[in-house]
């Protein structure tokens, strides 16, 4: 009987055992299909932040594309700022170069009274045009400059806007 008894106890441990097998498989198998559902949700989640950051990346481009429009049309009011102070210059070299011819004494009396009648007419001829011009270009060039003041916050935004998805693809 005791043979019996023994050979029952181990058939009941190898019985436990065998049990505690299959639940720690089950376990086991539980905890995988976990995983498994925990790498799909990253990937998702790792999919969906990259199409984000995708789209942060365009807007973040065409506000750098825009800021690099608002300095080029900036150099080109520039560039008008510079020619229109290059027509002041000439303009006022020309009169003063008259007013020499004029005030000369040692030239001819006609070269000195052509002289002084061109000056007298270049300085009737109203500048007006030219005036307007440099007042208006001044202002784009104030516009250019808010433009590209602007432009340079909302890259700043979209800096600010996308480092949170830069941080979530780093720690993915």
């Amino acid at each position: 009987k005791s043979a019996e008894k023994e050979s029952s106890e181990k058939a009941k441990k190898a019985q436990e055992m065998a049990k505690d097998a299959v639940a720690s498989e089950k376990a086991s198998i539980k905890a995988s299909k976990q995983a498994k559902d925990d790498v799909e949700k990253s990937i998702d989640l790792e999919k969906k932040a990259a199409a984000k950051e995708e789209v942060f990346a365009k807007a973040e481009e065409k506000v750098k594309l825009a800021f690099e429009d608002v300095e080029k049309e900036e150099a080109e009011v520039a560039a008008a700022l510079a020619e229109i102070q290059q027509i002041e210059d000439d303009h006022a070299n020309e009169m003063k170069k008259l007013l020499e011819v004029a005030r000369d004494e040692t030239l001819g009396q006609v070269k000195r009274a052509t002289a002084a009648n061109n000056l007298a007419q270049l300085k009737a001829t109203p500048m007006e045009g030219l005036n307007v011009a440099k007042v208006r270009q001044e202002a784009a060039m104030r516009k250019q400059k808010q433009a590209k003041r602007v432009a340079s916050e909302a890259v700043n935004l979209a800096k600010k806007a996308r480092a949170p998805f830069e941080k979530a693809t780093k720690q993915a």
